[in-house]
């Protein structure tokens, strides 16, 4: 057999090399990928994320997969009668190693080790449609009526972007108004608030597989600037299910009021 001679590309960096064998190494790189690295060496991601490493960083119960995910939303779609999903063949992480560590580093730094952040998969269902398949009570939604109301379609039925999400699961910034908590964010660095749709697609299913209700002993207050009189939506988990609330701008008093921030992408 000839030797194979690659032409025309740029020599690969040793920091490439350095990562690409540490993951063949500790079995989280996959054939695909090992493949794709010899025929385009110099195109390999440097600190490109897989589930296993994911796994390996955060713990197996800080990564919850598409087939995770999906399956919690069938399980009670199918009792709801509606139309199963199929989990997603191949979904990047748009997250580096790098990424995940400095999240991870961040949460535990304020909230104490074992308080580090989830990479969850999102099938960023809108928050009706998850009502329509969660339904009511303690495993799905608490029974508010204003989010039902016509005049909310355009954001209560609006779904969002499926994928990989980095998100903290310990609140932050309580007893802070909207205005401020956005301040406050910014200074931590590539981070967002959460959406609380986003929130709602991976709260569900890891309550299902975990029995974790997140969250559960403060609001999440979240993006919606719909709601009645000016609000911003928040959310959180009572005894009664997941409880889609509305909560004034300018409050600044109640601790109760919080945010979960979500990692912004690398790519």
């Amino acid at each position: 057999m000839g030797t194979k001679i690659v032409v025309g590309q740029s020599s690969i960096t040793a920091g490439q090399m350095k990562d690409f064998w540490r993951k063949v190494e500790d079995s989280t790189i996959d054939g695909e990928l090992f493949g794709y690295f010899l025929e385009n060496p110099s195109k390999y991601a440097q600190g490109a994320v897989t589930v296993a490493r994911a796994i390996r960083i955060l713990g197996a119960r800080n990564v919850l997969t598409p087939e995770q995910a999906t399956d919690a939303i069938n399980l009670y779609g199918a009792k709801a009668n509606l139309p199963l999903l199929a989990p997603p063949a191949s979904v990047p992480i748009g997250y580096t190693e790098q990424s995940l560590r400095e999240h991870k580093a961040l949460d535990e730094q304020e909230f104490g080790k074992g308080n580090g952040p989830l990479l969850a998969y999102s099938c960023e269902l809108s928050l009706r449609e998850l009502r329509r398949r969660f339904g009511i009570g303690p495993s799905g939604f608490y029974p508010t009526a204003w989010d039902q109301d016509p005049k909310e379609d355009y954001w209560a039925e609006q779904p969002g972007q499926p994928g990989w999400y980095l998100i903290s699961m310990q609140g932050r910034f309580g007893a802070t108004n909207w205005a401020d908590q956005e301040t406050k964010i910014a200074r931590l660095g590539p981070y967002e608030r959460l959406h609380e749709r986003t929130l709602a697609n991976i709260a569900l299913p890891l309550l299902h597989l975990q029995g974790k209700r997140v969250p559960d002993y403060f609001w999440h207050w979240g993006d919606v600037s719909s709601a009645p009189d000016g609000c911003r939506a928040y959310v959180r988990f009572y005894n009664g299910g997941f409880h889609v609330g509305h909560c004034p701008l300018g409050v600044d008093d109640d601790d109760s009021v919080r945010i979960l921030v979500a990692r912004k992408f690398d790519s």
